[in-house]
């Protein structure tokens, strides 16, 4: 914002015009303080709004100043320190219309060159009304220091307190007074100390109310290119501005906030670090791919997170492509060995490698990055492998034991392993009670492994397994999968079972009912036969 300052000393007039508005100011001293203050002002400016600035060049012109510290927002005052010379003190207070414009002053104008060879010092102005008396003989009455208080610096006074302090034998007493102006009198009187019974006691300014209970939050890992104006208006719009008092940049590494007390502190930091949280990116990496596949890997920012700022890919924690909208081209490879980028394809929401091969097995990353003013990152990270699939299918060999099932599956070799799983009567088997299912691979290592799992199915268990389908089922991801299929069948000795290898999935005879009714029949008239025949033989002997 382009602001025109105009100074007529012989009106004592300032006028400070900016796109949107036109401000006059009156120019007037009043003993040791020069005066800039706003003309007709529409209302009274907000509280704790007046900021303290020492270290100013002592013959700084009064637009010069004004012009400087109206960057920050509407003035409401300027109260200069004058010495008898006509020069300014170093010293002045600058009172703004708003709460963010002050604090804006306070973060933004600290440690800035106002000229040359002067960096400005910036703090809230705190309106102390309190000055300390400390080291207080104990033996002195309380109403005796109440009289002395009184009598020298009593103008203004609206409280006294006298309390124990923790040095051995000794008191303090802290004076309250009805505003800033009337403590600054009482200590101009009570300079350079205050004789209470023949002791000299030193008068000291009170720590102010709005200090006492202030914390400290730091904060780091900002860009060293972000201005200052640009980190305050960021996080102004996420904390409230009457809650700070303090607000610095130490370095290009950190800064820190000070809070009116621990409370606030703690909200304001529950807010930033849910607005400084890493942005939301969706990682689509396949789990498997086939050697001399192409193979697309998605990382895409929600839209919601902020402006991007850039896209970097890793295999391993190697950097393979970097995508920067602000650079020309965007896309950069880094000529990984091994790593087939199809450039043409690759943008800030993809990339595609051609050819893959089993070496390009590996952990792959994706890190988002968004603009000013938080810079939020988020890594993202995928396994994928690369395999040479088998075309063989699982064999299966099976056989009676103690009247029990067991069937042993054996898959092709391959890295990693094939899962194997057991299905019986098209449900699928785990381990339990009357069930035993063991899997074991041949190899450690990178190796190509054979995956054999053994089934063993009691006769007397939960399923009828008189006439039973049982499938050996091998995966590999996506990439493979094979089954293998038998179905063990009763014949006429009900003890034993024997198989049958299936081609096709087994069908219900229509015709077995009738044929089991016809042997339960059979089975009857046999029992009533024998029973007769042992009747007969009986009578007869």
């Amino acid at each position: 914002m382009e602001l025109q300052v105009t100074y007529r000393s012989e009106l004592e007039l300032l006028t400070c015009k900016s796109p949107t508005s036109e401000l006059k100011y009156r120019v007037f001293q009043i003993y040791g303080q020069k005066y800039v203050k706003l003309l007709n002002p529409t209302g009274d400016p907000e509280p704790s709004t007046e900021v303290f600035v020492s270290n100013i060049p002592r013959s700084i012109s009064v637009d010069s100043l004004f012009k400087f510290f109206a960057r920050c927002g509407d003035i409401y005052q300027i109260r200069l320190l004058m010495d008898f010379s006509g020069c300014n003190r170093g010293k002045c207070f600058v009172q703004y219309q708003r709460v963010r414009a002050s604090r804006e002053a306070i973060c933004c104008l600290h440690d800035e060159h106002i000229d040359e060879e002067h960096r400005i010092v910036v703090k809230l102005s705190l309106n102390n009304n309190r000055l300390i008396l400390k080291s207080i003989p104990e033996w002195v009455s309380e109403q005796f220091v109440r009289d002395v208080v009184v009598r020298v610096m009593g103008e203004g006074l609206t409280g006294i307190a006298i309390k124990k302090s923790r040095v051995p034998y000794k008191n303090y007493c802290f004076c309250t007074y009805r505003d800033h102006q009337f403590a600054i009198m009482a200590h101009k009187k009570s300079w350079p100390f205050l004789n209470v019974a023949g002791m000299v006691i030193d008068v000291h300014w009170a720590v102010p109310k709005l200090l006492r209970y202030s914390t400290n939050l730091y904060f780091t890992n900002f860009s060293p290119d972000l201005t200052k104006k640009d980190l305050f208006d960021a996080l102004i719009g996420i904390i409230d501005a009457k809650t700070l008092v303090q607000f610095r940049i130490s370095s290009k590494f950190y800064g820190y906030i000070t809070f009116v007390n621990y409370q606030e502190m703690v909200k304001a930091e529950t807010r930033l670090k849910t607005k400084c949280a890493s942005p939301n990116v969706s990682l689509t990496v396949p789990p498997a791919a086939k050697i001399s596949d192409t193979v697309t890997l998605g990382c895409k920012l929600d839209s919601s997170e902020g402006t991007l700022q850039e896209v970097k890919w890793f295999k391993d924690g190697t950097a393979i492509f970097r995508y920067k909208p602000t650079e020309v081209p965007p896309g950069k490879s880094f000529n990984v060995p091994g790593i087939n980028l199809e450039l043409d394809k690759c943008d800030s929401s993809q990339i595609v490698i051609s050819n893959v091969q089993s070496n390009d097995t590996g952990v792959y990353g994706c890190e988002v990055s968004t603009e000013v003013p938080f810079f939020r990152s988020s890594l993202q990270t995928a396994f994928m492998y690369v395999l040479d699939v088998p075309e063989e299918s699982p064999s299966v060999r099976y056989y009676i034991r103690n009247s029990d099932i067991r069937a042993e599956c054996a898959s092709p070799a391959s890295d990693p392993p094939i899962n194997i799983t057991w299905v019986v009567n098209n449900s699928k088997t785990f381990k339990g009670t009357d069930t035993y299912i063991s899997t074991h691979t041949n190899a450690t290592g990178n190796h190509p492994r054979m995956t054999l799992s053994v089934l063993e199915l009691p006769y007397y268990g939960s399923y009828n397994y008189r006439r039973a389908k049982i499938r050996c089922v091998a995966n590999l991801f996506h990439l493979y999968h094979k089954e293998a299929e038998f179905v063990a069948y009763s014949t006429e000795n009900f003890d034993k079972l024997e198989f049958e290898k299936k081609e096709t999935p087994y069908t219900e005879n229509a015709s077995q009912p009738l044929l089991e009714l016809i042997f339960v029949i059979y089975m009857l008239a046999a029992v009533i036969a024998l029973g007769v025949l042992y009747w007969y033989v009986l009578y007869k002997s």
